[in-house]
């Protein structure tokens, strides 16, 4: 119904909305001018941004979400480059600063800058439970950050004519590989609509529980074991101050579990302590239950405290004495607990589980080392998830959406160097997906086959996912002879897009549609 309600919206309705939010502003002229601009520019791209992308938000409702955004923002300042004003910018290594408390946006004076900056402007951070510590912090900002990285991406990588990824002007590169994995895995149930859901108390519960409902339970587990892993790692190596808290924690927790490791000496402190407790229990049952005890426990309490604090009656000393009894009590109970087998299993499995999280920071190795390990494993278990996919799909829509998600996955920059496809680790796993990709192609009739050799047919096929054409349907295929070779011209319809050479043994005995052009997806 939502999507239906936006679909109505025009180019013409969300510029009346705009000017009737900005008649409520005080907008400079400039700012006006360039947030028409930056709308225009998602309406003349998301098509194209859609279609390469996948499970997208509609326009209609990406431009509503905009325009709310806008309304809650009461200022945007803009700062010109090199500019005394511009020194903040460059210090913090960012081209916009928000102050929330006066609702204002100081930005550089571009379409991109403007749309990440009210994007960021109106985030709605999650809130972790006490059991989730060590994520309270990292985890949230790394959604921020994906969230907002991915909210620009169809103005930054698609200009209405091309798909052309800046990767300079991506923030950060493993947290928007990160979020797009998660937003890959939850499909129609985008990730970020997830996370506006106030209603939802658990979020971490609640991401698991989505995803489980698609994917192994166990491949679930390992794969956000080792995201909030990687959030953590990401987080420390710029916020100093839970780098600090995290090392803290850390060192706590290895000082615990060596304790619980002497189960001897564990269990007698644990004896010890609850004698200890009991004696102070019982001492206080007799003063409570003598009067001359009660009034000599008063004086000496009042010895010992200064007049302010002094103790005024034996009816106070008596609520304090309950008051103390009933802390006693309970800690005597948490005592029998950490006693019993099972809690004593459970506590040093927590422990264990709390460590393995956190065990990787250190404030004297190379942290990008191990980000690196922990990236390349995250994508292998990812595939794994998205080949479940692929042998769920019935049907030709489905098929085709998941070739064209996974050829957007590959061409995600994994650092500012390489592109996910380039990761040389990763080959044998992408070659693997692709295969099930065509060959479940070729089981649901959605391509045409150049030849009648499956073999060579699949290496020509492999090409789709090498290729930035934006409409894959358009994709047409024309194979020359070259000898021992194999001339294939990748063309969109008419134009040629790309050519490649495959060396291939005794083509005269493969029946090859030579110099024809062939339509790719049916």
């Amino acid at each position: 119904m939502k999507k239906e309600i936006f679909s109505k919206i025009n180019r013409k309705d969300y510029n009346n909305q705009l000017e009737e939010i900005l008649e409520k502003k005080d907008f400079s002229k400039d700012v006006k001018n360039l947030l028409l601009s930056m709308l225009y520019k998602v309406e003349i791209s998301y098509e194209d941004y859609a279609t390469v992308k996948r499970n997208v938000k509609s326009k209609s409702e990406f431009i509503q979400d905009v325009l709310e955004k806008i309304k809650v923002c009461e200022h945007i300042i803009f700062i010109k480059p090199q500019s005394e004003e511009s020194k903040e910018l460059e210090e913090k290594h960012t081209t916009f600063i928000i102050e929330k408390d006066k609702k204002t946006i100081k930005v550089y004076p571009n379409e991109k800058s403007l749309l990440y900056a009210i994007n960021a402007f109106d985030n709605t951070r999650i809130y972790l439970p006490e059991k989730d510590n060590y994520l309270r912090i990292a985890f949230p900002d790394l959604l921020n950050e994906g969230k907002d990285i991915n909210n620009v991406e169809i103005i930054r990588d698609f200009n209405a004519w091309s798909w052309n990824i800046s990767v300079e002007e991506i923030s950060n590169v493993k947290s928007n590989l990160i979020y797009q994995i998660l937003q890959i895995l939850m499909g129609e149930e985008r990730l970020d609509d997830r996370f506006s859901d106030k209603n939802t108390d658990d979020y971490l519960e609640r991401l698991k529980d989505d995803l489980e409902k698609k994917y192994d339970s166990k491949l679930i587990g390992k794969l956000l074991n080792i995201i909030y892993k990687l959030s953590i790692l990401l987080c420390v190596k710029n916020n100093l101050n839970e780098r600090k808290r995290l090392l803290e924690e850390k060192e706590i927790i290895e000082k615990d579990l060596t304790y619980m490791d002497d189960k001897e000496t564990y269990l007698s402190d644990l004896s010890n302590q609850k004698k200890k407790v009991n004696s102070q229990i019982k001492r206080i049952d007799k003063i409570l239950n003598n009067k001359d005890k009660l009034e000599e426990e008063f004086k000496n309490r009042n010895s010992k405290l200064s007049d302010e604090n002094q103790i005024f009656s034996l009816s106070h000393l008596s609520n304090l004495l309950e008051r103390e009894r009933k802390r006693d009590l309970n800690k005597l109970q948490e005592i029998n607990n950490s006693i019993e087998p099972k809690n004593y299993v459970e506590r040093k499995q927590k422990l264990i589980k709390d460590f393995e999280l956190i065990k990787d920071i250190d404030g004297n190795i190379d942290q990008d080392i191990i980000i690196d390990t922990k990236m390349i494993e995250l994508q292998k278990v990812f595939m794994k998830c998205f080949e479940k996919s692929i042998n769920d799909a019935e049907e030709k829509k489905e098929i085709v959406n998941l070739v064209y998600i996974f050829r957007y996955y590959l061409f995600l920059p994994y650092d500012k160097k390489r592109k996910v496809k380039d990761v040389k680790g990763l080959s044998k796993c992408f070659s693997n997906i692709k295969l099930s990709l065509i060959n479940k192609m070729f089981e649901l009739k959605v391509v045409n086959k150049s030849t009648s050799d499956d073999e060579l047919n699949i290496e020509i096929l492999k090409y789709i996912f090498e290729t930035k054409m934006i409409m894959l349907e358009n994709m047409v295929v024309e194979l020359e002879n070259q000898g021992k070779a194999i001339t294939i011209n990748i063309m969109d319809i008419d134009m040629l897009e790309d050519t490649y050479y495959l060396t291939t043994r005794n083509i005269e005995d493969k029946k090859i549609k030579l110099n024809k052009k062939t339509k790719v997806f049916n």
